[in-house]
């Protein structure tokens, strides 16, 4: 196991706690190894057929068309294909999409170092006190509930559904932290940069190394983007359509629980971590580009025909390699995404305002 992901085996132990295991745990004995892989898969199976279960009893017990309903109906679809997506999702790159992260991670590591990783740690130990947080709240509300106490199906649902919910968290404290480590690197590779151009004496090869280690970080940001995409498409849709959804039921007061509002700040939070740490990391790789643009110009036009080239060259590389984090294409994640959910909001709030007295 790389040092990455060993800074980061709180998270993981309570992935694997909920049958999610990613193979990365050197020495493993093949029976441990197949009882964790029919574990995983009980999982998932039980997610499934839980979750299709209950659809089927929503959806046969569903009354007249009204516009609660129909929110009600959009609410609860979003919340199933939230548990039940992220959870196969992360299921499915246990086979492999996330050993292409952990090689580029090791890669990493193995020329740039591991001084950063104790503030993984910490970041990791944070991400399982959030989750764990989260859930057990959830677990108390519903468990204090006297609507839920006098109907154990409903009671049962609704405690499977909190136990459920962390499937989503544990998949976006994952990039969080992964992402995280990638901008410590550019961090690295910036401090590399900047030393290198303090020193009167210049080595070329240097340079080069330099910019190699910056196109190894955004390779390793592209790889991890791609693994997370599927992910990212389930949170942000999630998002969106809970937080519209929510300020009906805020609107309305009908079927008002502390639990409503206790999802919409994780949603909130959702969007913001995303967006946060994916302009952490685009910032980060442009920062080479702000140390190379402070060089004064006569140091650099003291250097030699070649330096100056590889000046060029490497700004030249950053601007075409700068990391993005999207999403199929159709949408960038950013901190730009909370205005975007805000206005969304507000926009549907005035129209259901309207309606308010139909």
């Amino acid at each position: 196991m790389g040092s990455f992901f060993k800074d980061i085996r709180p998270l993981l132990k309570l992935m694997q706690f909920f049958g999610l295991h990613f193979q990365l745990t050197d020495g493993l004995c093949k029976k441990s190894f197949y009882c964790l892989r029919i574990y995983a898969a009980l999982c998932l199976l039980f997610n499934i057929s839980w979750n299709s279960y209950n659809t089927a009893r929503f959806v046969n017990s569903w009354p007249r068309i009204t516009l609660s309903t129909v929110n009600d109906f959009v609410d609860y679809f979003n919340f199933m294909l939230d548990i039940t997506g992220s959870h196969a999702a992360m299921y499915l790159m246990t086979f492999g999409s996330l050993h292409e992260v952990h090689n580029s991670f090791q890669r990493l590591e193995r020329v740039l170092g591991t001084q950063y990783n104790h503030k993984l740690r910490h970041s990791s130990w944070m991400a399982v006190a959030f989750v764990v947080s989260f859930v057990m709240t959830q677990f108390t509300l519903t468990i204090y509930s006297r609507e839920t106490m006098e109907n154990w199906y409903i009671f049962l649902f609704l405690l499977l559904a909190d136990l459920g919910h962390a499937y989503p968290m544990m998949s976006y404290c994952l990039f969080f932290v992964s992402a995280l480590a990638l901008a410590f690197h550019f961090q690295h590779v910036n401090s590399k940069l900047a030393d290198y151009l303090k020193r009167e004496s210049k080595n070329s090869g240097e340079l080069d190394g330099i910019r190699t280690n910056h196109g190894l970080v955004c390779q390793a940001v592209g790889q991890l983007n791609g693994s997370f995409q599927t992910l990212s498409f389930i949170h942000v849709v999630f998002a969106f359509i809970g937080i519209v959804n929510t300020s009906f039921i805020l609107m309305t007061k009908s079927n008002f629980s502390p639990k409503i509002v206790l999802y919409q700040v994780e949603s909130v939070a959702r969007l913001g971590l995303l967006g946060y740490i994916c302009d952490r990391v685009h910032f980060e790789a442009l920062a080479c580009l702000n140390t190379l643009a402070n060089t004064r110009s006569d140091h650099v036009m003291g250097y030699s025909l070649l330096h100056q080239q590889q000046h060029v060259m490497f700004g030249g590389q950053i601007l075409q390699t700068v990391p993005k984090f999207d999403v199929y294409g159709l949408f960038h994640l950013s901190r730009q995404l909370l205005p975007h959910l805000i206005g969304t909001t507000i926009t549907y709030s005035v129209i259901l305002y309207q309606f308010k007295g139909p």
